[in-house]
């Protein structure tokens, strides 16, 4: 599962390439997970609970960025808005660190 920040409508194509090339790094596919909005993360809002659930999202005070969160067998990963990583290589690598420690699970 995936949460972004905007509608999917509004985000810019070159975020859905990014995000596309993210799901592509831990052999996902766009067409292969769910992908909802919210402005502000709330994991108790979601109907389902994935194995996996990956929010690009302005992070909530308290919650680890770039930092797997395992529970039981789901783990969360918050991670910054794509825009942002899109314009950070610091972001970017962050990102990529974890994305590896994830697909090691």
């Amino acid at each position: 599962m995936v949460i972004i920040d905007k509608p999917w409508q509004q985000l810019d194509e070159e975020y859905k390439v990014l995000l596309g090339k993210i799901l592509v790094a831990i052999k996902l596919s766009l067409s292969s997970v769910t992908i909802i909005h919210q402005e502000n993360l709330n994991l108790s809002e979601l109907a389902e609970r994935a194995r996996l659930t990956m929010a690009f999202i302005h992070p909530p005070s308290g919650i680890p960025v770039y930092e797997p969160i395992r529970s039981g067998d789901t783990t969360t990963l918050v991670a910054e808005p794509l825009d942002a990583i899109a314009a950070q290589e610091d972001s970017k690598r962050k990102l990529w660190n974890c994305l590896k420690s994830i697909a090691q699970v």
